[in-house]
């Protein structure tokens, strides 16, 4: 029976990655690896660490020592230019770690403690992901009601509620290894400012450098910069036809601004639409401004977009995708996310909820 990420205690998971270090042995299978294929241990940044061919019978084996346990990604590397690539997280620390690949998945891997807690994370994540499956294709039925979508949407969250409170256990429990550092990367995103904030200040001094873990420091501090009741971070970005534009053309100039990311592949974004055009066109008069700030990479999709879902706002832009600078700066990581900027360039809120929406703008513009 594999072991539950949340019995295995943070003083167990310590005591197996601390010490002197030792060997860690990784002996795995991958049963569809074609003649010539192999497998490759990259480690958090990128490089190559090993590199081993995979016997006719699908077997390899893998000996590295270890000083300090580490997240690294073990992959197959098809010898064919168009093999698909196959590839798993695991934690590299003493002891025999057992991997498997399977032509339709990615596998498993198991064997020590925290490979045993993330492989069970893996299991609870992907038992999840098979249920919001089904959610997304209902979503995305031409017949479905608005009613129904909503119900959906519901269904949706509360079971990526579930994931995440899962995850945060495994990394509130595991936060002085390499585990904690990946699984709270995995739901950082859905987290408001105090949780991350808590969790993070958690974290050793000697896994501070971890790139998992300055990523993470560097959206905490851009979330803090962002928070209710703080001055809007500016920035600057193109329109569609090509104007510069800065958000401080429209914000702190005595209109309420709500900063709307969004993107036009971005499904709940379309959906949302509707809603910010509704707003717009009730409070404009009264001194609304919406300004949009698109997560795509395609010019004419979002130019399409702004023209089919009826977007008469400002748009901006630097078509980076999730790259996009402005979103890294409002430690953007899920969208549609906006923000509501008072008349004086204050945050006033982050995200509220739909159907609290109007009543927020009617207060922000009661304070004008």
């Amino acid at each position: 029976m594999k072991k539950s990420p949340f019995l295995i205690s943070a003083a167990a998971l310590l005591a197996a990655c601390a010490g002197e270090g030792g060997k860690c042995l990784i002996s795995g299978a991958a049963s569809h690896a074609a003649e010539g294929d192999s497998v490759a241990l990259t480690d958090n940044w990128g490089r190559q660490i090993a590199k081993v061919g995979i016997g006719p019978d699908g077997s390899f084996l893998i000996t590295r020592d270890v000083d300090t346990a580490r997240i690294c990604t073990l992959s197959i590397v098809g010898a064919a230019a168009d093999a698909p690539r196959r590839q798993q997280v695991m934690i590299l620390e003493p002891g025999k770690v057992v991997a498997t690949f399977a032509p339709d998945n990615d596998g498993n891997i198991g064997g020590t403690p925290s490979n045993d807690a993330l492989q069970a994370l893996r299991e609870t994540r992907d038992a999840l992901d098979e249920q919001l499956k089904e959610v997304y294709t209902l979503m995305k039925s031409d017949t479905i009601s608005a009613e129904a979508a909503k119900a959906l949407d519901a269904k949706g969250d509360s079971l990526y509620e579930l994931y995440t409170a899962a995850t945060v256990d495994v990394a509130n429990a595991h936060i002085g290894s390499p585990l904690g550092i990946y699984a709270l990367n995995r739901v950082a995103y859905g987290l408001n400012l105090e949780q991350l904030d808590t969790i993070l200040a958690k974290v050793p001094v000697e896994l501070t450098a971890d790139p998992t873990a300055t990523r993470l420091s560097q959206m905490l501090k851009a979330m803090k910069a962002v928070a209710e009741g703080n001055q809007f971070v500016d920035f600057e970005m193109e329109t569609p036809n090509g104007t510069t534009r800065r958000l401080s053309d429209f914000a702190g100039q005595g209109k309420v601004v709500i900063l709307d990311f969004w993107a036009s592949w971005c499904g709940p974004c379309r959906r949302f639409a509707p809603t910010l055009v509704s707003l717009y066109d009730k409070y404009r008069g009264q001194g609304l401004e919406i300004v949009g700030v698109s997560l795509d990479s395609d010019s004419a999709a979002w130019v399409n977009a702004i023209g089919s879902l009826g977007l008469t706002w400002p748009q901006l832009s630097d078509l980076k995708g999730w790259r996009c600078s402005a979103a890294a700066d409002y430690a953007v990581r899920s969208i549609p996310s906006t923000f509501i900027i008072g008349a004086d360039g204050t945050i006033l809120a982050r995200n509220p909820k739909e159907e609290a929406y109007a009543a927020a703008i009617e207060e922000a513009l009661a304070r004008k």
